[in-house]
């Protein structure tokens, strides 16, 4: 089936999905998810450009191939989102030499996020008392 997944910097994302039924008993030992009752299933995505790309799904009742599909492409908007929070807190920015040095700069870079977070959710709901003003996007916030 063709679904459009979001809008890129070039137009829409566009790509030919297909489902695959997968027996749960030939999964690794150690996954205990998959001895459960549930979907398992291989998910495969055709770029129009000829690339496929394939993804192993497991739901614990009946889901739909539009479902999985929605919960796929929210991967996107998760890296993108963690990119741009390494970038606004300086993680991606650490040089480090040895365990204690990571830890607190993992942890200082974490605390800026939340911060970040906060002061973007407080400002947000006080910008809805003042429908006058233009909204911002992060970049430019």
């Amino acid at each position: 089936m063709r679904r459009q997944t979001g809008h890129g910097t070039k137009g829409t994302r566009e790509y030919d999905w297909a489902w695959l039924d997968v027996r749960p008993d030939d999964a690794p030992d150690e996954n205990h998810y998959e001895k459960e009752p549930g979907t398992s299933a291989l998910v495969a995505r055709r770029h129009y450009t000829g690339e496929v790309s394939y993804f192993r799904c497991w739901a614990p009742g009946d889901v739909s191939l539009g479902t999985l599909v929605e919960v796929i492409c929210r991967r996107w908007r998760i890296e993108e989102t963690f990119q741009l929070a390494k970038g606004f807190t300086g993680l991606d920015q650490g040089q480090v030499t040895c365990w204690n040095s990571w830890m607190r700069w993992s942890l200082f870079s974490l605390i800026a996020a939340a911060v970040l977070a906060l002061t973007a959710t407080a400002v947000h709901d006080a910008a809805e008392d003042q429908p006058a003003l233009v909204p911002l996007s992060c970049p430019q916030a």
